[in-house]
C-alpha cells in the first residue's frame, strides 16, 4: 500500500485484515416478530452492538471478529428466537483501505 510514494504497507492480507479489519456482521431476520431490545437483552453481557432495519425487518449484530464470540452470540440468538436467515459478513479489503485513508490514521511501523 502506498502514501503520496511512499510504501506504507508491505505485508500479507490476512494481518492487514487482522489490524484494521472493523469486525464483522451477522445479519439476522427471524420468523416472528422481535423487537430490538429484547434481542439486546438476550445478548447482553457480549461485546455486541445492534442495529435494526426496519424495512428489511434485518437485524445487524456488529462484533469482533472472534470464532467463539461469533458462535456464542449466534447460540443465544438460536435459542432464543426462530431463525429465517442468518449471514455473516466481514469487512472487505476495499473497505479497510478505504477507512484507513478517510479515517487518517495511516501510521503502518
Amino acid at each position: 500500500m502506498l502514501d503520496e510514494g511512499k510504501v506504507i504497507y508491505d505485508g500479507a492480507l490476512h494481518h492487514l485484515k487482522e489490524t484494521w479489519g472493523e469486525g464483522k456482521e451477522l445479519h439476522f431476520q427471524f420468523l416472528e416478530n422481535v423487537d430490538l431490545q429484547s434481542v439486546q437483552a438476550v445478548t447482553a453481557g457480549l461485546p455486541v452492538k445492534w442495529e435494526l432495519d426496519e424495512k428489511e425487518q434485518l437485524f445487524i449484530a456488529y462484533t469482533e471478529d472472534n470464532d467463539e464470540l461469533i458462535s456464542q452470540l449466534i447460540a443465544k440468538i438460536v435459542a432464543a428466537y426462530k431463525i429465517k436467515d442468518l449471514k455473516i459478513h466481514e469487512t472487505s479489503t476495499e473497505e479497510i483501505i478505504r477507512n484507513i485513508y478517510e479515517k487518517g490514521v495511516v501510521k503502518f511501523g
